[in-house]
């Protein structure tokens, strides 16, 4: 069973240890990390939700991630979380922190509103092996995945032709991987 420390709604951290269904049906705040994986030729890593999932089955979203376990801080549970999804193992130093986003939303099939501080972060890695990748994914947690251009990725999204969950954060963070993206570009030119 997982358990979660529970938050204040600025974050801070409460000592308060429940199971992820009391959290959920408590609609506590609590903690999120996300790690946004990127190539170094402008590619993203995205991964299909597997069927199993009780929220949003076979969507694809743009980011790896999951709470944060009690006990756990943001960067360990940000590198627990790629390795058990998509296989890739990181370390600290390949993490870059972008910021917390606190969002709340509603499941409305369950009956709960979610409260969430989301870590954020952004790793780019010289290549990414997707047929590695799709070896290694958890079934359980991801039906399938892709590494699709950036450029190309924003008109699936606009045109719909990828069926995304799209929010706040993920718009947040396009801006903040754009940003990235054409500094290094920037970089490599000088």
């Amino acid at each position: 069973m997982e358990y979660f420390e529970v938050l204040t709604e600025n974050g801070e951290r409460t000592g308060i240890k429940k199971s992820r269904d009391e959290v959920l049906r408590d609609s506590d705040w609590h903690e999120v990390a996300s790690v946004w994986l990127l190539s170094k030729n402008g590619e993203m890593l995205i991964q299909q939700r597997s069927e199993r999932k009780k929220v949003n089955p076979l969507k694809w979203t743009l980011f790896t991630g999951g709470h944060i376990e009690y006990g756990e801080d943001a960067e360990a549970a940000a590198i627990r979380e790629v390795r058990e999804e998509v296989g890739i193992k990181l370390e600290k130093q390949d993490l870059k922190y972008i910021k917390p986003i606190k969002i709340q939303y509603q499941i409305k099939s369950l009956n709960i509103n979610v409260r969430e501080i989301k870590h954020e972060y952004i790793v780019v890695l010289d290549e990414i092996d997707i047929k590695k990748v799709k070896l290694a994914i958890d079934l359980e947690e991801v039906a399938d995945v892709r590494l699709v251009p950036i450029i190309e990725l924003e008109g699936m999204i606009k045109d719909k032709s990828i069926d995304c969950i799209i929010d706040i954060e993920a718009e947040e963070m396009m801006v903040e991987i754009k940003k990235i993206i054409v500094s290094d570009y920037v970089r490599c030119r000088d």
